[in-house]
Order: structure tokens, then sequence, then C-alpha cells
């Protein structure tokens, strides 16, 4: 059975290491300068700071919206080593992390997407939705704040969080 220590353990590495990759590789020109590139120049230009929707879907405009797959082995790879639940817990527990990677890259990258392109997906009915949504163009507004997309803690326990005020979508 899935613990709840294995949840929470799972929530923080994966706010600790979006809140990292965003504010250290996305922000900052580094060895990968070309994250910075596509995400810290050509992303929050097109769509600072008012984080509306491109008037157009080119291709650089969508750039950085979506994780690739290399994206998705590298987060599989971080989070492995919780995989050592699975000598408490059976080997359920072992692939539980691996699992949650792969739902947050896809989490990440649709709503990401839907943030900057909506397609009216039914996700981005809920409020769930519209609250990441302000978390994400408070952002764009303050671009030293709210580096977390999905999970969120990491930005309040490290002083960048900036609770957003208004609706996003008109709710």
């Amino acid at each position: 059975m899935i613990t709840l220590i294995q949840l929470l353990a799972l929530y923080l590495s994966t706010s600790l290491l979006e809140w990292f990759i965003h504010r250290y590789l996305m922000h900052r020109p580094t060895f990968l300068n070309w994250v910075y590139q596509e995400h810290g120049i050509v992303h929050h230009r097109i769509h600072f700071p008012t984080c509306d929707v491109s008037p157009d879907e080119t291709d650089e405009s969508r750039t950085n919206l979506r994780f690739g797959w290399g994206t998705l082995w590298a987060f599989v790879g971080l989070v492995s080593p919780l995989s050592a639940f699975a000598v408490v817990g059976g080997w359920i527990n072992g692939i539980i992390p691996a699992l949650w990677a792969v739902l947050i890259w896809w989490v990440w990258s649709e709503i990401h997407d839907e943030m900057h392109f909506p397609k009216n997906r039914w996700f981005a009915r809920s409020r769930l939705f519209d609250f990441w949504h302000r978390w994400h163009c408070e952002h764009h507004r303050r671009q030293s704040k709210n580096f977390g997309i999905v999970c969120i803690g990491a930005d309040y326990l490290l002083g960048t969080a900036s609770n957003p005020k208004s609706s996003s979508n008109g709710k």
C-alpha cells in the first residue's frame, strides 16, 4: 500500500526539483544554456508580462511549453532513489516513483500548453487549473516568483511564493 510518507516524499522531491530546474536552469545561463535561451529569453519574451495567449502558434511561440521525452527519462531517473520504498512496502511501492514522474511530466506539459494555447480541454474549466493558471501568470509578471507550475510547495518553503489575486478566466 502506498504510504502517506511516500506520497509526501514524492510531492516534496518533485516540488523541489521543479523549483530548482525552473529557477536555476530555465532562468539563468548555465552549462545548459539552450534551456535558458528557449525559456528565459524566448518563452518569457512572448508571454511577458501579461501571460497572454500568443497571437499565433508558430514554432517559436510554442517553445518550452511541453517537456520532451528526454525530460521524462531524466525526471524518472531523478526520483528513482525513492524506489527504496520497495524494500519496506513491496514491489508496487518501488514503481510508484516512476509512475508519479510520468504523471507529473504529462500533467505539467498539458497544463502549461493549455495556459498559453487554450483548447478548452476538460481540466481547463476546473478551479485547480484556474489557480495554477493564475499562479503561473503571476510568475510571468514577477519572474523571480512562483517557479512551481504543478507542485508549488517549494515556492512556499523557499520564500518565492507570490499569491495571485484575481481569476485568470473570469471565475
